[in-house]
């Protein structure tokens, strides 16, 4: 921020006010690019006078959004100007006032999470925090969504820096990522001040299930994986319990190394599979579900799909993709 701004002003208080509704939109852009749906929870990291709170909130479901924010006053004036009591009412809305990166006060678990400009101004002690905090409440599958100065040598001290920002360099941000058990990938997405985006997930395998090829139990297919714009794949197919029609609890794609990407339910309606098996109960047997590309590995691949029944998952096939970078690094 430059001299002479005005902290009482709910939008000087954030950033610089002749770009405080594009840093919004590009919050909100950026997310529904990367597959952001009215059904997902997010949690928004530092949400302040709902600079994309105003955007994200109408967009999603009825207490689908979740805001952390410190400064009560800054929040109460976004509340004010943006949102007003109806909004609030309809949308339900959920605002926390924690500054210690603990999460856990919602009692839920969110498909994304929104950091921006919050390592612009922590140390490594409070990124490493924010980082445990995140891995306890992301989904598996979720991305932590970030964006920070990046630069050759990052900041050494040990409190947080505000209204000045503070730089990391990538290495150093893969390496706290890494003790956290998550990866750390750049994107390429711009930002008026010049900060780079990056992508936090889960990278590990996905565990406690049984995987089963083959079975004769459940009945389904992988139909296929393709692009829906140039950041989201669309993937599809169907499934359904011979023993206990519909039976199938939900559907997991996992990529070569066996990361979950997304998961869904069943549920759509496939006419098609009804009547090829003569079975009213197949009818909602379809599934559909989207992905962001920048989380998979350049290069041809391997998507499989999994049916789960209780702790087993019964194989549905595979599609061989061929990945590209609209934004990567």
């Amino acid at each position: 921020m430059s001299a002479g701004q005005n902290f009482d002003n709910y939008r000087n208080y954030v950033g610089s006010e002749d770009k405080y509704d594009l840093i919004g939109a590009m919050q909100f852009n950026l997310l529904t690019a990367l597959g952001l749906r009215e059904s997902h929870r997010l949690l928004d990291i530092g949400c302040g006078s709902l600079r994309a709170g105003r955007l994200f909130i109408p967009y999603l479901l009825a207490g689908h959004y979740f805001g952390v924010e410190p400064n009560r006053w800054l929040l109460d004036a976004g509340i004010d100007h943006h949102l007003g009591q109806d909004m609030l009412r309809i949308k339900a809305p959920t605002f926390s006032g924690v500054d210690d990166f603990d999460f856990s006060g919602f009692a839920q678990t969110f498909d994304f999470i929104l950091a921006q400009s919050i390592f612009t101004h922590a140390s490594a002690k409070q990124i490493k925090t924010c980082l445990a905090g995140v891995r306890r409440v992301l989904k598996p599958g979720g991305l932590f969504v970030v964006n920070y100065v990046e630069g050759p040598v990052s900041y050494a001290g040990d409190e947080w820096v505000y209204p000045g920002m503070v730089a990391y360099s990538c290495d150093d941000l893969n390496a706290l990522a890494m003790a956290e058990g998550l990866v750390h990938r750049p994107i390429d997405w711009p930002h008026p001040n010049g900060l780079r985006w990056a992508l936090i997930y889960d990278g590990s395998p996905l565990t406690g299930l049984q995987f089963i090829d083959g079975s004769d139990r459940v009945i389904g297919n992988f139909d296929g994986a393709g692009p829906v714009s140039a950041h989201l794949w669309q993937l599809h197919g169907w499934a359904f319990d011979r023993e206990t029609s519909p039976g199938v609890e939900r559907i997991v794609l996992l990529d070569a190394d066996g990361r979950l990407l997304a998961q869904t339910e069943v549920g759509r309606e496939r006419p098609d599979v009804a009547a090829t098996f003569d079975d009213a109960a197949a009818l909602g047997a379809g599934w559909c579900t989207t992905i962001s590309t920048a989380t998979l590995l350049p290069g041809r691949q391997k998507i499989r799909a999994y049916a789960v029944i209780d702790d087993r998952a019964f194989g549905l096939g595979v599609v061989d993709v061929t990945v590209t970078h609209p934004l990567q690094a």
